[in-house]
């Protein structure tokens, strides 16, 4: 498939159909009691605006799910400054129950 084409909105469509995988962010978040609990939401809302009051931000990042496979991205938050760790992932895969 080319992504060239002087037609708006084909290629939007064609994403569509052929069913892209998804990207998400992510933050792992740790409780007042030490414990961790990770937090997986829209790429549209920001990393900073979804830690939960009482809660602080341990590991930030974004996620790409292909259905069955779960990548973890080594780009870090912007307005966290967090970036992802190495147990991220198995975190998210059990959270997803992959």
């Amino acid at each position: 498939m080319s992504i060239m084409t002087t037609q708006p909105g084909v290629w939007a469509r064609r994403c569509k159909a052929e069913k892209l995988p998804a990207i998400n962010k992510y933050i792992v978040v740790q409780d007042y009691t030490g414990r961790e609990r990770v937090l997986l939401f829209s790429r549209e809302l920001r990393h900073k605006d979804m830690v939960p009051a009482n809660c602080e931000a341990v590991a930030a990042g974004f996620a790409v799910s292909t259905g069955e496979t779960l990548l973890v991205l080594a780009s870090e938050s912007d307005s966290l400054r967090l970036g992802p760790r190495p147990g991220d992932k198995r975190m998210l895969e059990r959270f997803l129950g992959l």
